[in-house]
């Protein structure tokens, strides 16, 4: 009985640790430098120097700051900045970071909801953070996930759908692997007293719990792309 425990602890942390597999660059807790680039920096209606840095995220989800010239310029101190990495590709390679709560944060997905990321990639799976018209900036968590996001989608039912696709797949991920661990040990258990041959079958079986991750998780992000892309639809460009 403790070997099976053990094994399950072991799948237990191993799923955990498998988590890991989506994890992206400046996201949680993790710190992100990219150095070389060229910045504009905009302050009190104003252009500052076309000046050459680095832009740091610190360990967190919500610091980030410049280093130009050996000078932390922090969101608070400026209005917005412009940067790319290489001089010759500023009309191809830009991207603007608005200041906001203290956060130099990217807009990734533009419309009635907005999703911004606190590193600088323009692709919308690096989104962290979100904010619908007139509301406040939320943070990528589980309860946003759950309780805020399906509260700004409900109006539009085919976005709604949408996001209840992607708590189903996020539950299949969660709870398919534990549970076919738990299946896999009980019948193993039942069956090793009496034969052996058919337990080591379903031990293999209990193995395959990894097959559960190839369920592809959808990021909130391109659920706001569909609800903005939908609401887009709607809009009235003429009139008579």
């Amino acid at each position: 009985m403790r070997k099976f425990f053990l094994l399950f602890i072991f799948a237990f942390i191993t799923i955990k640790l498998s988590a890991q597999w989506d994890k992206i660059p400046g996201e949680g807790n993790t710190r992100y430098v990219k150095k070389g680039l060229h910045f504009i920096v905009f302050k009190n209606g104003g252009i500052k120097d076309t000046l050459e840095g680095a832009f740091v995220k610190s360990n967190g989800h919500s610091k980030n700051h410049l280093k130009l010239k050996g000078e932390d310029i922090y969101p608070n101190k400026v209005d917005s900045v412009y940067l790319w990495s290489k001089l010759k590709d500023r009309n191809s390679d830009t991207m603007k970071a608005v200041s906001i709560d203290n956060m130099f944060l990217f807009n990734t997905v533009a419309g009635q909801i907005k999703a911004y990321t606190l590193v600088p990639f323009n692709d919308k799976k690096y989104s962290i953070y979100f904010q619908n018209q007139g509301s406040e900036l939320f943070y990528n968590t589980n309860d946003f996930r759950k309780n805020v996001l399906p509260k700004w989608v409900k109006d539009d039912k085919d976005t709604y759908d949408y996001w209840k696709k992607y708590r189903k797949r996020k539950m299949l991920r969660i709870f398919g692997p534990l549970s076919t661990v738990a299946l896999g040990l009980t019948i193993t258990g039942v069956l090793s007293k009496n034969n052996p041959d058919a337990a080591g079958l379903a031990f293999v079986a209990t193995n395959t719990w990894a097959f559960w991750f190839f369920i592809k998780p959808i990021h909130p992000s391109k659920i706001i792309e569909k609800y903005n892309a939908n609401k887009r639809k709607d809009e009235k460009f003429f009139t008579e």
